[in-house]
């Protein structure tokens, strides 16, 4: 729910109880809920928590990565098939599935080509 929408649900006379349990006066949460002022991340958190998740942060600020602080955020593991200790190794395009990167040590194929011009020689 937007601010501008849940502030007209309380009461006149609760207005400030609500402002005070939020850590700031009404005038400034009626000027974020209305476009004028924009609210700092702490006010958010207690204007969410005070609201009972009606009115979240994500609405009020959605320019903050609320999903790392609520620690709701998907992470991406690099896995490898094999480890190179060849600092030449190529890289071979990403497998299907997300995140996954195979990396080909070449060293091998590198030695069979060496191999094969000799025996050409």
């Amino acid at each position: 729910m937007k601010l501008k929408d849940y502030i007209k649900t309380i009461p006149l006379e609760e207005r400030d109880v609500f402002s005070a349990k939020c850590g700031t006066s009404f005038a400034h949460i009626r000027n974020i809920a209305y476009g004028y002022k924009k609210s700092g991340e702490s006010l958010c958190i207690n204007i969410e928590r005070e609201s009972g998740g009606t009115v979240k942060c994500e609405e009020l600020r959605p320019d903050v990565d609320w999903k790392y602080l609520r620690g709701t955020f998907t992470t991406f593991k690099l896995e490898t098939t094999k480890p190179s200790p060849d600092p030449e190794a190529e890289l071979s395009p990403a497998t299907p599935g997300i995140g996954k990167m195979l990396i080909t040590d070449t060293s091998d194929r590198r030695n069979e080509e060496l191999r094969n011009s000799d025996r050409r020689e």
